[in-house]
């Protein structure tokens, strides 16, 4: 077989590579540089196509829904002193200037656990979904006992209520009881981090390329 790089010009003998069918002059300097610098491009190549791949499904993600993530603690009854995180999405759609959207099934997801018990999206909903001037959220009502004019808590059962900065919850056989939750937008990986990390990957390639040069 000849040298992949140099076809046979080279006068030494070929490494011959244990995963891959090519054979390369390794030990020659001129195909070594060349095999780096090829190595080079590909890895600069590879870094490219990942952070555009992500960035691609971050947008398009960001683009279709709106997740929020929450925190509820009780402060009276059995449960007082619990607390649980959650979180919820919609679809960004509905972020409009000064709407009160209150309908069945305006989350698209929900995860949380209250008293043992784990709710979705298809087990606990909307209530409603209140956005202020700017579009951003500013309240919301969800929980497993909800209809198209708000949100119910029933005594004695295993109902709970989120809403904005309250939080209301009963257990079987019992009362109501009350806590409070706050909220805020999901946090998702900042660009530059991403563009941080594929520099420094290209960075390191080159640092060692210019290293076995000079040696």
């Amino acid at each position: 077989m000849r040298c992949f790089l140099c076809q046979g010009v080279c006068e030494m003998r070929p490494n011959w590579g244990s995963t891959i069918t090519m054979v390369l002059h390794k030990t020659h300097s001129a195909c070594r540089q060349l095999s780096l610098l090829a190595a080079t491009y590909w890895l600069r190549g590879a870094v490219t196509a990942l952070i555009l791949g992500v960035f691609g499904t971050l947008g398009s993600a960001d683009a279709t829904t709106v997740t929020y993530d929450f925190t509820v603690t009780a402060t009276s009854g059995p449960l007082s002193g619990d607390t649980s995180t959650g979180s919820f999405s919609f679809a960004s759609s509905l972020e409009v200037p000064n709407t009160f959207d209150s309908a069945l099934g305006l989350l698209s997801s929900l995860n949380f656990t209250w008293d043992a018990i784990t709710y979705t999206a298809a087990t606990a909903n909307t209530g409603y979904l209140d956005f202020g001037p700017t579009g951003l959220l500013d309240s919301y009502c969800f929980g497993n006992d909800v209809n198209a004019s708000g949100c119910f808590e029933r005594s004695g059962t295993t109902d709970f209520v989120v809403g904005g900065s309250s939080f209301t919850y009963s257990v079987v056989g019992s009362g109501i009881y009350f806590g409070t939750a706050s909220f805020s937008p999901a946090s998702v990986p900042e660009p530059i981090t991403l563009s941080i990390f594929g520099a420094g990957l290209v960075g390191a390639v080159s640092l060692r390329r210019r290293k076995k040069k000079s040696a």
